[in-house]
């Protein structure tokens, strides 16, 4: 198996937002019927249960803008002040950011966003969104290499996890 660590890179993330100041972190999860999306709110969870926080309001999404921006409409209508949100992939936070845009809630000023992917959906919104990098093209070479040992009749590793990164941008830079 080769993965990244979801619970770290949601903890990345999340302790991220909690060192700029963030006290009320809401979340958007991946599918929780899936083992990222269970894993990605357990670190954000423990990351704030940790930080002496209470961790706030969630809502499930669906990996697509589209459920990112239906999970921040359920979320807002829940009425729970949140300051931060840790948005579990670049996918559903353009869709979430574009909703607190709408409702005149500005980023990072009066919301701070962080998520999870370093692609297209995280470096194409304004303000671009601050990023766990799971280098999937790292993580795809790794799995080739490790089927060609397998072919060759190699032993390879059980459980390989590819290193994450924080790439901060100006989804969490308060200006």
């Amino acid at each position: 198996m080769v993965d990244v660590g979801n619970a770290a890179a949601a903890a990345l993330a999340t302790g991220h937002l909690v060192e700029r100041g963030a006290a009320r972190v809401a979340t958007i999860t991946a599918p929780l019927d899936t083992t990222a999306g269970r894993e990605r709110l357990e670190g954000w969870r423990d990351t704030l249960v940790t930080a002496g926080l209470t961790p706030g309001a969630w809502e499930e999404g669906d990996y697509t803008p589209a459920g990112g921006a239906a999970a921040m409409r359920r979320l807002l209508e829940r009425d729970e002040p949140f300051d931060a949100l840790f948005v579990a992939s670049a996918q559903m936070a353009s869709g979430a950011l574009g909703v607190l845009q709408a409702q005149g809630l500005r980023v990072p000023e009066d919301v701070l966003i962080a998520t999870l992917d370093n692609n297209y959906f995280s470096t194409s919104t304004t303000p671009p969104l601050t990023t766990v990098d799971l280098h999937t093209e790292q993580k795809g070479a790794m799995m080739v290499q490790a089927l060609i040992r397998l072919i060759e009749g190699a032993t390879v590793d059980t459980e390989v996890f590819v290193p994450i990164t924080l790439i901060e941008r100006d989804s969490t830079r308060r200006l």
